[in-house]
């Protein structure tokens, strides 16, 4: 294949793969403000709901362990991701009936669903960061992965207030007919997203080496910058989860939100991240993930604290866009960090490992904030709040441990803080030609001579 040849198919491959998570996003955006007033409609209890998110949490950490062997038996990372998205799709379409066939259990009965949801939605993950690792060269991930997350966020925007009117329309009449189209429309545009991804160019798996198994990387966590950063995340997002899913029953069930300023908290962060993720994606390819998530682990603990101080929607809302800020580097720098870490061969085994322990620590997190949502003694006339307070005491001391055990994996400019947040650093403008990251089109500015860079051997990668 001539390098003309080549460079096209990979950015074939990599427009395919923002319009499969755009596929992705009418997904999100239709559900992901509704599961809970879904349940709350249906008489769920606080522990339930804490079950809702959690135990979906625990059958994906399962799961993911075993991605690395069955990618392996499959001989195709595509293979195993294509079959998980489809499988996910077709496990929205029995939420639709649910609440007409089951009068007395419905919640159980989505419980379990989600259970095998969690499942279908992680499987293919670990072969899908191992093959886009491959796609995208090590000099444009913060940049290209920033635009992808821009217009996916962009599109899980306009689908939250697609969404949002639907509920509207039906507020008055039956409310489970509204659930049903977002149900539907998510499974539609899942499969959507299944067939965009289809299309893409896989790279050979890298050949099989001897390397360490699953099981003994995993006992040896503590020895690697990998490692050391899963088990600060684990312990982040322990702490975290035991207030996350309950903002959602706050707003709703306590202070009653209609949907419209319930979906003005809620969506604003996605609203932003828009703005955000292209700012800290040409950070991170300069400075580095692990200075990006050093500056965004200092306010995310606080957030949980902060939802104490008031009811007002326009404080919430303001709260959301400092978080966003904040989450929209950590979540960006964390998936390139895993890839530049870890050797070609390594990174389906390390995502397995990253999300397993991600997925544990969160069930046990959100089980744990069901547990004591109706048991903690009231802050200000409401126990959620004494919930929130915990959560981020609990963050707060995490990263204070966690926080100098992150270490950058790869040679990057060193560049202050204040000048990195100010766009003061090399190579600002040259990287895309002094274009802007906020005109319209499918792909970032990125060169075929950035295109072609290989992946980077083993022996070369900084440890």
């Amino acid at each position: 294949m001539s390098d003309a040849a080549g460079i096209k198919k990979i950015r074939e491959s990599l427009r395919l793969s923002i319009l499969s998570g755009l596929g992705w996003a009418g997904m999100a955006g239709l559900t992901q403000n509704y599961v809970t007033p879904f349940v709350l409609e249906l008489k769920a209890t606080s522990f339930q709901i804490g079950l809702l998110s959690s135990v979906p949490n625990l059958s994906m950490a399962l799961s993911q362990l075993a991605t690395p062997t069955l990618t392996q038996r499959m001989g195709s990372r595509k293979r195993i991701t294509l079959t998980a998205i489809f499988l996910d799709a077709l496990l929205w379409l029995p939420l639709v009936f649910i609440p007409f066939l089951f009068k007395q259990d419905a919640v159980w009965f989505i419980l379990i669903l989600f259970a095998f949801k969690g499942v279908a939605g992680s499987m293919g993950s670990p072969a899908w960061s191992s093959m886009m690792a491959d796609l995208v060269p090590q000099g444009v991930r913060g940049r290209y992965f920033s635009w992808r997350g821009t217009l996916q966020n962009a599109a899980v925007l306009v689908f939250t207030f697609i969404a949002m009117g639907i509920m509207e329309f039906f507020k008055t009449r039956d409310k489970f007919i509204g659930f049903a189209i977002l149900f539907g429309g998510a499974g539609f545009f899942r499969m959507m997203s299944a067939f965009f991804f289809s299309r893409q160019f896989e790279p050979p798996m890298p050949k099989k080496r001897e390397s360490v198994d699953i099981w003994h990387a995993i006992r040896n966590l503590t020895r690697t910058n990998f490692g050391r950063l899963t088990i600060l995340m684990s312990a982040f997002t322990f702490t975290g989860s035991t207030a996350q899913p309950f903002y959602a029953v706050y707003l709703y069930r306590d202070l009653k939100f209609d949907f419209l300023p319930y979906i003005l908290v809620t969506t604003s962060p996605m609203l932003f991240v828009v703005l955000f993720q292209p700012y800290w994606g040409r950070r991170s390819d300069v400075a580095g993930n692990a200075k990006v998530m050093k500056l965004a682990l200092l306010f995310a603990p606080i957030g949980p604290i902060l939802w104490i101080v008031s009811p007002n929607v326009g404080y919430l809302v303001g709260l959301q866009v400092v978080g966003s800020f904040f989450n929209a580097g950590l979540n960006l720098a964390l998936g390139n960090y895993i890839m530049d870490e870890a050797k070609r061969h390594e990174v389906t085994r390390n995502m397995a490992i990253f999300n397993a322990f991600m997925g544990i620590s969160a069930f046990l997190g959100a089980f744990l904030g069901g547990v004591l949502a109706t048991r903690l003694p009231p802050l200000l006339d409401y126990r959620l709040k004494t919930l929130f307070l915990l959560s981020g005491t609990l963050g707060i001391a995490v990263v204070t441990i966690g926080y100098r055990y992150i270490k950058e994996v790869r040679k990057v400019e060193k560049v202050s803080t204040i000048n990195l947040l100010l766009g003061r650093y090399p190579g600002a403008l040259d990287k895309a030609g002094g274009k802007s990251d906020y005109g319209f089109r499918i792909l970032p500015e990125m060169s075929d001579e950035e295109l072609t860079t290989k992946p980077a051997d083993d022996e070369d990668r900084a440890k």
